[in-house]
């Protein structure tokens, strides 16, 4: 029963957060624009590279073969490890944003894209 009413509230969690971001969307001017704002956008212009990086860490740590934390974290560990991971790339984004760098798959899709037009 706990599972079920875990998924009815992520789903509904979910729609909530998808019509606040549509709202926030539309009126822009009115939203203060703070440094995690800031850091947040910095992450979304980059965020095929730090999809890839975000993934590429869970499976080193999760791995059997390499961290091995997957058999034996909780749901407490794991959400810890991606909190850190997410906490990790935001501060490589701001990095990035204040050194002008694109993403390096962001650039490489650029890349292949103008090379086939």
């Amino acid at each position: 029963m706990a599972g079920s009413i875990h998924n009815i509230t992520g789903y509904a969690g979910g729609l909530g957060w998808a019509a606040l971001i549509g709202l926030i969307s539309v009126y822009p001017r009115g939203i203060i624009v703070s440094k995690l704002t800031m850091a947040i956008a910095a992450l979304g212009q980059r965020s095929l590279s730090f999809y890839l990086f975000q993934s590429i860490v869970f499976y080193i740590v999760f791995s059997e073969r390499i961290g091995g934390l997957g058999a034996s974290a909780d749901q407490l560990g794991s959400d810890i490890v991606a909190w850190l991971t997410w906490f990790i790339s935001i501060l490589m984004a701001i990095f990035m944003q204040r050194a002008n760098y694109a993403g390096p798959a962001e650039k490489l899709l650029r890349r292949l894209s103008n090379k086939n037009t």
